[in-house]
């Protein structure tokens, strides 16, 4: 006979056991449920069971004691251990304080400020990273290097006036400052070492005699004019401004690989003065006219691209060196001008490029207001200059020659075997001179003067014609005196003999070193001594030449 059923009179009637006195165990094949599993504090139903809620499921084939077992159930339902929950766990994304940044977040560029060998790094990506201006003028900080980040516009003026200060870019198409406003200059250095590299200079500034760079280190009249600080402009474009920029003093002003242009200088260019040491290397001075205006260019510069000042109370120029750099100056402009009053010691200017297309009455180089052709390496501003290897403008060398193609001037011989300077038949004609110097000591004679102040080799050259004019035979000997000499210098006596009345052409050429002061006249002697055999020399050209 099988098991009857347990059945209660009603549904959902009658219990097996108390919640005070409990069966020990029960053995089922299965339980039906429809309400909650519970231990009388938690409740679960058979759905939630097999559903839990965010977990796997818990399926029917594994055992009850599988949820036991951290090992099952952390796999059945997909969870995993537990661990240490800091003060960054289950926060909200943002930005603000008590927040977390999302994956794609983009960090904004932050200004930093660490020291390196005691020189604080600041990043310049807008004007106030420089400082608080006052009066309109940012000092700079001492010991600073600034690096600018992007274009900078700036509409105070900025000072350094304390040692250790350098403004610096990594690329001068994409980085640099742009002056915006006007009443003074935009940089002004103040008697301290200074350096800017790697930057663009902008400036819509059009008052003229505001620079973007003003520049200044000297004390007249103590060691070396006080000239004691450097300044150093390497890899900058000065690009989109009017006037540029006034140095004055310094004992060494190096400039390097800069690219001056697009330029609308109304009053100054590039002034430079009483610069103990200056050196431009590898710089271009080109297209000085409105950017915007291509490509028909208008809004061209008025002034000189670079331009040597008067000394004025200081001594000058110590020493001078131009070389690798293109100049490109066209309608007024000049590309060099050493102005009357500016003195140098040691000058070069070499191995550049001067362009005078589009040139009206401009001129690629003026020293004391004179073209080359006009003389001007022979000016006192422009003598201590070595100009060579250039293209545009032609060499310093010294020359200097005179000519004379008249006849009927007898130069005394007779009767004397002294040595005669020799007479023309008028007044000698200069043909063109450079650092050499043609004069008359006496009527109808020819003497040039080596004027230069470096110490050169020059070869002299005389051609002549004479003849004795008594129709004789005698001797005579041809030299050049040196400095007025009475007698010709060794070596640049030739012998020669009378054709018996026929003239006879003679040439002298000599060799010299030469130094400044240094003069060359034409002397004659009859090597007899007989009376009356004096000479006629006719068709004179006489020629120094460095």
């Amino acid at each position: 006979m099988s098991t009857r059923n347990i059945v209660p009179n009603n549904d959902s009637e009658g219990n097996i056991g108390t919640s005070l006195k409990k069966w020990i165990k029960g053995w089922f094949v299965d339980v039906y449920v429809s309400g909650s599993i519970t231990d009388g504090t938690d409740s679960v139903t058979v759905n939630q069971l097999a559903n839990p809620t965010g977990g796997g499921d818990l399926l029917s084939t594994n055992n009850l004691s599988d949820v036991a077992n951290a090992v099952t159930s952390l796999s059945n339902l997909s969870g995993e251990p537990a661990f240490s929950k800091n003060t960054a766990f289950n926060k909200d994304f943002g930005t603000a304080a008590g927040t977390v940044l999302e994956g794609d977040t983009i960090i904004p560029t932050l200004v930093f400020t660490p020291t390196i060998n005691g020189t604080n790094m600041v990043e310049v990506s807008q004007e106030s990273d420089f400082g608080t201006a006052v009066g309109s003028v940012i000092t700079l900080t001492t010991n600073t290097t600034y690096f600018i980040r992007g274009i900078v516009d700036c509409s105070n003026r900025l000072l350094a006036n304390t040692e250790g200060i350098s403004v610096v870019g990594w690329d001068r198409d994409k980085d640099g400052l742009n002056y915006t406003s006007s009443g003074g200059d935009f940089i002004t250095v103040d008697n301290v070492n200074f350096e800017m590299l790697n930057l663009k200079l902008s400036s819509g500034n059009a008052v003229g005699g505001e620079v973007v760079l003003r520049a200044n280190n000297f004390n007249y009249g103590t060691y070396n004019d006080g000239r004691l600080k450097v300044l150093t402009l390497i890899n900058l474009q000065f690009r989109g401004c009017y006037d540029v920029h006034h140095i004055e003093g310094f004992d060494l002003v190096d400039i390097q690989n800069c690219l001056f242009w697009y330029i609308q200088a109304t009053t100054m260019g590039c002034h430079f003065k009483n610069t103990s040491k200056l050196q431009i290397t590898s710089c271009e001075f080109v297209r000085w006219f409105r950017e915007s205006t291509i490509p028909t260019p208008g809004g061209y510069a008025t002034t000189s691209m670079i331009e040597l000042l008067a000394n004025g109370a200081g001594n000058g120029f110590g020493a001078v060196n131009i070389t690798g750099s293109i100049l490109h100056p066209q309608q007024t402009q000049n590309g060099i001008d050493i102005n009357t009053g500016s003195t140098t010691g040691f000058g070069t200017i070499a191995s550049s490029t001067f362009i005078n297309i589009g040139l009206t009455t401009g001129e690629t180089f003026l020293g004391d207001a004179l073209t080359p052709a006009l003389g001007a390496y022979s000016e006192t501003e422009c003598l201590k200059y070595d100009i060579f290897a250039n293209q545009g403008i032609p060499n310093s060398s010294a020359y200097g020659s005179f000519y004379d193609s008249t006849s009927g001037t007898n130069t005394s011989t007779g009767g004397t075997t002294n040595w005669i300077p020799v007479e023309y038949g008028a007044v000698p004609v200069a043909a063109g001179t450079q650092r050499v110097s043609f004069s008359t000591p006496a009527t109808q004679r020819g003497m040039l003067t080596y004027n230069g102040t470096k110490d050169i080799f020059a070869q002299i050259s005389v051609s002549f014609t004479y003849n004795d004019i008594t129709g004789g035979t005698d001797q005579y000997n041809f030299g050049l005196s040196k400095n007025s000499g009475a007698t010709p210098v060794a070596g640049s006596i030739l012998n020669t003999k009378a054709a018996g009345g026929v003239y006879q052409c003679v040439t002298i050429i000599f060799t010299d070193s030469m130094v400044t002061g240094d003069d060359y006249e034409l002397l004659a002697q009859n090597d007899a001594g007989g009376v009356g055999d004096d000479i006629e020399v006719i068709s004179v050209q006489f020629l120094i030449k460095e």
